[in-house]
């Protein structure tokens, strides 16, 4: 359980650093 929630934990920070990549090209 406690790998999965890592995993979990990680795809989201990865989804943020994307997002806030896409925020920085849009400005």
């Amino acid at each position: 359980e406690k790998g999965s929630k890592e995993i979990v934990l990680k795809a989201m920070g990865r989804a943020i650093n994307k997002t806030v990549m896409i925020a920085e090209l849009i400005k």
